[in-house]
């Protein structure tokens, strides 16, 4: 299938790509853009050329630290890694007709008129409407399709979560906190989307966007009550069930809480665990400390 540059492979996310790209033999190399500026067009046209390369995996982003909130106060990085960086992959990708497989994100819907499909336009996307992070994913999303006519994969997660102990795995950022705002949302197993993603590089499924979801959705206490369920996990949490009680009269950083439809990731033969046995098999082999 020709060699594969994966960036952003230092993170959440990309450190699990590596790790499927392994199992299955597939040749890769990889960029840190602390030794590498990838954001360069002339300099990543450069490097793809020489070393023959066939398709980029972009896994690098910003999402925020410690959550979302973050890309408020760094707009121009958020930008920068969700926008400008896309925008320079396809750019390099079309020049040299090579694919490109873009990681964005679920949390361009919001709300629960319907189950979202790739079909439908995106609604929480709009800079001032949604949270920063929001805007910037739905914009990258944008600039790859304005660019590229096809050879490009876009894969869209909601939060991950998996058995593995990590600041971003979204079990452990759930239960560190003492409030919740208990409202239903799809969930993306990490080990599952990595998986999918090793997968589309060697059996090259239809071009397009997938959402990339375990199929069913979970709420908050659901979780808290897996955690009660598997390890006696008994912090006191305060529940809200609307987002007016949980943030009060005060500003806020809106958030992404909506359904995902994983139908065209299925129909294109690719398979997940139900987000109800696979939440409860990560609980099962989860520490709860580092």
């Amino acid at each position: 299938c020709g060699m594969i540059l994966v960036l952003g492979s230092a993170g959440y996310l990309g450190s699990a790509v590596i790790d499927h790209l392994l199992e299955k033999d597939v040749y890769f190399y990889q960029l840190h853009r602390w030794r590498f500026d990838y954001y360069n067009f002339s300099e990543l046209l450069s490097f793809v050329e020489q070393n023959n390369i066939k398709m980029i995996i972009n896994c690098a982003g910003y999402t925020g630290v410690p959550t979302i909130a973050s890309c408020e106060k760094n707009k121009k990085e958020c930008y920068t890694a969700n926008v400008d960086l896309p925008t320079t992959l396809a750019k390099v990708c079309d020049f040299l007709e090579i694919q490109l497989l873009h990681i964005s994100s679920g949390d361009i819907y919001d709300g629960y008129d319907k189950i979202y499909d790739e079909t439908d336009n995106p609604n929480f996307c709009r800079d001032g409407q949604a949270n920063y992070y929001s805007f910037t994913k739905a914009l990258g999303e944008n600039r790859i399709k304005g660019i590229m006519e096809n050879n490009y994969y876009i894969l869209r997660p909601k939060a991950l979560f998996d058995h593995i102990y990590h600041s971003k795995n979204y079990i452990f950022k759930l239960l560190k906190y003492n409030k919740i705002l208990n409202l239903k949302n799809s969930l993306t197993n990490r080990q599952d989307l990595a998986r999918i993603i090793s997968e589309f590089v060697v059996d090259k499924p239809a071009y397009g966007t997938y959402n990339v979801v375990n199929e069913g959705f979970t709420t908050p206490s659901k979780i808290i009550a897996l955690a009660k369920q598997y390890y006696n996990f008994n912090n006191d949490f305060k529940i809200f069930n609307t987002s007016k009680e949980f943030y009060g009269s005060g500003t806020y950083v809106p958030r992404s809480n909506c359904l995902l439809s994983n139908s065209k990731l299925l129909s294109e033969g690719f398979n997940l665990k139900s987000l109800s046995e696979s939440l409860s098999d990560s609980f099962k082999r989860l520490k709860m400390h580092k």
